[in-house]
């Protein structure tokens, strides 16, 4: 399994021409943090929604890094949302770092989303959530 996948998705119909970075690292076989850096638009949500939905069938829990974005704009906002849904869905526990542009935007629209301060913070709360596998042991 990489240890880090990287995928620089351009955005050139955004209207600011930015572009966003999606880096996966995996801190264990079901554990993942996928790093979002740049602008999160209209033109970047729907590939942050396919980037982050990727391994929902082999991880347990995923970590979003948005402390690096520059904007963050109500589509974000959508994917987020989407990404709550789908990952519920797959039985998957998340979470996510914020920053400025974030906080403005789930403000705004008082979104119930599990937003953390820091990394860590976020990890931690991914890991509390997510279920024991218990492995039975035979008798000798």
């Amino acid at each position: 399994m990489p240890a880090n996948v990287s995928s620089p998705i351009p955005s050139a119909t955004s209207p600011r021409a930015g572009r966003a970075r999606f880096t996966t690292h995996w801190l264990s076989p079901t554990i993942i943090t996928i790093k979002v850096e740049g602008e999160l638009d209209a033109a970047t949500a729907p590939e942050l929604v396919e980037h982050a939905t990727r391994h929902t069938d082999r991880v347990q829990s995923v970590v979003l890094d948005l402390s690096h974005l520059a904007f963050f704009g109500t589509a974000g906002l959508t994917a987020l949302t989407q990404l709550d849904e789908a990952y519920r869905d797959a039985g998957v526990h998340w979470g996510a770092t914020s920053c400025k542009p974030v906080e403005r935007v789930l403000q705004i629209c008082k979104a119930d989303l599990p937003i953390h301060d820091s990394l860590l913070s976020a990890l931690a709360a991914t890991r509390k959530s997510a279920p024991l596998h218990l492995v039975s042991q035979s008798a000798s």
